[in-house]
């Protein structure tokens, strides 16, 4: 297994290798930054209210219950709209969350709360505290347990809940991903913006019903000039199949080599994701294929040297070493990308070996 360095070190070492990079390279999964969820903002406020309309001014809210700070001298400026009045003459358990980031800040309606959703917030708010100092584990479990949830809103906090889990931490999770409800969601355009976790949960779910999809998304997404989730492709396919999809991937690099760079850089990533996998036979097939990849396209080992440097994994350390010297490098990118990684290579890495 790779040596795994501590977060100071591996974000310095990520910048660094970054940075050497001819052009901002694109993320595999997202070709957005996840927007922060009712539970992001809940962690950065000091001060939490559940709030009913004001029986004396009903198109008003006003706080009924503190989860953060208390109930006294709250006045939240925010109107009912016609239908939330409705809805919650007809619900008087329901609430409405509100927060705002200290005593003084504006106030911030972060959800409408009907029983399940209330339910859900009481647990979250009892783990805050926790959750600032860590327990990403439990926080990230609780929300793919719920991903499959008949409540609309619930299913998609899940989802934005997951979207921003480390990959490393997502694949430790139960996540009992239904084939069928993710294929299905994949072309509805209402849940456009959760295709990168759907794509992705596909690889958790039947090999049966998700290798076809995932095979034909990869497919697809290597073709459409458009597409920016060949990485995320990628690792599923990979995750659900193990050494296979990793020489389907590894083929697919092959036969497409007029791919933009971009997209190449995705799929090594996915290589690098996958060669710290917890399977001795997937981490040996990762790296027999990176073999044929460098040794049929050298202008590939700069993608190699920032992703698998970014996760402080130095096992391609001797083999770019070899590269180096034997003078294979023409690009200028290239050669400081694969330079920086060796020099990250001998200060933090273990002795390298090709086959570790």
């Amino acid at each position: 297994m790779p040596q795994l360095l501590n977060p100071v070190k591996a974000a310095t070492l990520a910048i660094g290798l970054i940075m050497s990079a001819p052009e901002t390279l694109a993320c595999a999964f997202h070709s957005y930054v996840p927007e922060e969820t009712v539970v992001d903002k809940m962690l950065g406020s000091d001060h939490i209210v559940l709030a009913r309309p004001d029986p004396d001014n009903p198109i008003r809210f006003k706080a009924v219950d503190a989860l953060r700070g208390g109930t006294e001298g709250v006045e939240l400026p925010q109107q009912l709209d016609e239908d939330t009045l409705k809805r919650m003459s007809s619900n008087p358990d329901d609430r409405a969350l509100f927060a705002r980031q200290d005593s003084y800040g504006p106030w911030e309606q972060l959800a409408y709360l009907d029983a399940d959703f209330h339910a859900v917030i009481l647990q979250v708010s009892a783990k805050l505290d926790k959750w600032e100092f860590g327990g990403d584990e439990e926080r990230f479990q609780l929300f793919a347990d719920l991903h499959n949830h008949p409540n609309p809103d619930l299913h998609r906090l899940a989802l934005q809940e997951l979207d921003r889990a480390p990959y490393d931490l997502l694949r430790t999770l139960r996540l009992n991903a239904d084939a069928t409800a993710i294929i299905s969601a994949l072309s509805d355009p209402e849940f456009a913006k959760f295709l990168p976790i759907h794509v992705l949960l596909l690889g958790f779910s039947d090999r049966a019903d998700g290798e076809p999809a995932l095979q034909h998304g990869l497919s697809n997404a290597v073709m459409d000039e458009t597409d920016l989730l060949a990485g995320a492709w990628a690792t599923a396919l990979i995750e659900l199949t193990g050494v296979r999809g990793v020489q389907d991937v590894a083929q697919t690099l092959l036969s497409n080599s007029d791919m933009p760079s971009e997209k190449q850089e995705s799929l090594i990533e996915a290589f690098a994701i996958h060669g710290r996998s917890d399977s001795p036979k997937i981490v040996a097939e990762v790296d027999r294929q990176l073999a044929r990849i460098l040794d049929t396209t050298a202008s590939t080992a700069g993608m190699v040297a920032r992703q698998f440097g970014a996760r402080g994994d130095w096992s391609q350390a001797e083999r770019l070493q070899k590269m180096l010297k034997s003078g294979s490098f023409r690009n200028a990118g290239t050669l400081i990308s694969v330079s920086h990684y060796l020099s990250f290579a001998k200060e933090y890495g273990e002795p390298a070996s090709a086959n570790n």
